[in-house]
């Protein structure tokens, strides 16, 4: 697909609280590289920033969205999404990109290309944290989440704080109505989309003005709280479901039932808690519980073929091991 193209239906997303003259720079980059169609979201900044965000709707003659007040990264995605599914029907997705000049537009021009290229997959941006320029936070601060979402969640991502994401349509939809109204929002968005499609990573500059400028609305203490815990309550989710499986097995079992019936029943009864209480406790997501429900319907038609193979075999050894136990008790 040609670049005037994905131009057309890749709008860039650009929410912004409080800015500097760097929003101004990076929207006249955008226009210098061909990229018109950008939307700004101006979250609560306040009269004293009415200025820039006015100078800019003059000048690239771009859409922005207000917030009366600050509502948070989050829910500027949202409202933005919301907007692209509404008003714009030829768009295949979004490219996401922060106001504070970190990232360029040959990289916003190259993750565009890539979303078009492949429509169905969440396309992340990602930088290498090396260098003394980057800021000692940034970089502690990706190493952790990093090695928590690939040892955690079974997620491999170098680089799970970027905002230069391309969001398929699809994703869109999904992510109007899960949990996260500021930064929390983009980690909840990676753990709610990674079985749901693929993700490809664009290798992009990392830029930091200096480690004294560098200027950042995320507050540390709060902001990582709410990322982490999300994190572990998706966890937590993880190893009720499998404690559950295996003790309806178990149960199963010892009432008299036969393997497939034992292993079709602790696995039906582990997928629903675990869609409950992702749904409801880890995403909170509003969404139609018949449209998330499908799939687990779906899921559980395949249990009987899924465990004439290979469920059957496992859960089997697993019985035999544990009588063998009970013989030396």
């Amino acid at each position: 697909m040609s670049y005037n193209n994905s131009n057309d239906k890749c709008p860039v997303i650009i929410p912004s609280y409080e800015p500097d003259a760097m929003l101004n720079h990076l929207c006249a980059s955008l226009k210098d590289a061909g990229i018109f169609n950008f939307i700004v979201i101006d979250d609560g900044s306040g009269q004293e920033y009415q200025p820039i965000f006015e100078m800019i709707e003059k000048n690239y003659h771009c859409k922005i969205l207000r917030h009366a007040v600050n509502l948070g990264k989050g829910r500027a995605l949202k409202n933005a999404f919301n907007y692209v599914l509404n008003e714009c029907p030829n768009a295949i997705g979004v490219i996401t990109a922060d106001s504070d000049g970190q990232h360029t537009p040959d990289d916003i021009k190259r993750c565009m290309l890539c979303l078009c290229e492949n429509p169905e997959s969440l396309i992340l941006g990602c930088r290498k944290f090396q260098g003394e320029h980057v800021p000692w936070r940034s970089r502690i601060g990706n190493k952790l989440t990093k090695n928590i979402f690939r040892y955690v969640c079974g997620i491999k991502i170098s680089d799970t704080q970027t905002g230069l994401r391309g969001i398929p349509k699809s994703l869109m939809l999904d992510a109007l109505t899960i949990k996260g109204e500021r930064f929390d929002y983009e980690t909840n968005m990676l753990l709610n989309a990674h079985d749901k499609c693929s993700f490809i990573e664009v290798p992009i500059e990392t830029i930091y003005e200096s480690k004294s400028n560098h200027k950042t609305h995320f507050e540390p203490l709060y902001d990582s709280f709410m990322i982490y815990s999300l994190i572990f309550f998706y966890l937590f989710s993880s190893i009720l479901s499998v404690l559950i499986d295996f003790s309806m097995f178990s149960i199963s079992i010892n009432t008299g039932a036969n393997i497939w019936i034992a292993t079709m029943l602790g696995r039906l009864c582990s997928t629903i808690v675990n869609f409950t209480v992702n749904r409801s406790v880890v995403f909170k997501s509003k969404g139609s519980i018949f449209k998330q429900w499908g799939g687990v319907s779906c899921f559980s038609l395949c249990i009987r073929h899924y465990f004439g193979t290979d469920g059957t075999w496992t859960f089997t050894n697993i019985w035999r091991e544990n009588n063998y136990i009970k013989g030396y008790r």
